[in-house]
């Protein structure tokens, strides 16, 4: 991407174009980067959401919670509408999962780290890495792409 000086970045197509993409620099990454750590956070919500249930001690408390929980996932399913491209099958439900286990395996790798056992933690990274990797090889293909491979 080059730099170059705004004056009115409105009247310059090519900016207003990288500005719809959420890139306002080289360094700043995509926003469905940074919407998929957000999703992230969201289902990190939900398991919180799942512990105070059960842990909840009154009828009315697990209710409140519930209902919580039901307009979290609510938003969650909003935000994967705009992160996830291949709705084929059951990908819809191994997007969640991906992201899970990805976000899941960063913070079992930055435990590691922190507890002086950094070579573990270098490959629990690794692993978070594969499984964020394997999200983006199979959310923003197309079900006819996919067809086309096996064809090959």
């Amino acid at each position: 991407m080059k730099k170059r000086k705004l004056d009115c970045p409105a009247e310059k197509s090519d900016v207003v174009e990288e500005l719809t993409s959420g890139k306002m620099s080289e360094g700043d990454v995509d926003k469905k980067v940074d919407l998929f750590w957000a999703v992230t956070d969201v289902y990190n919500i939900e398991k919180h959401l799942y512990y105070l249930i059960f842990l909840a001690e009154s009828k009315r408390e697990r209710r409140a919670l519930a209902e919580i929980l039901k307009q979290v996932r609510i938003v969650r399913a909003d935000l994967l509408q705009d992160l996830v491209e291949n709705r084929m099958g059951s990908m819809w439900c191994i997007a969640k999962h991906l992201i899970g286990c990805s976000s899941q395996l960063c913070e079992v790798a930055t435990k590691e780290v922190h507890t002086g056992n950094v070579e573990k933690g270098i490959k629990m990274f690794k692993h978070a890495k594969f499984f964020h990797d394997l999200f983006w090889t199979l959310m923003i293909r197309k079900p006819e792409d996919l067809r086309e491979e096996e064809k090959e």
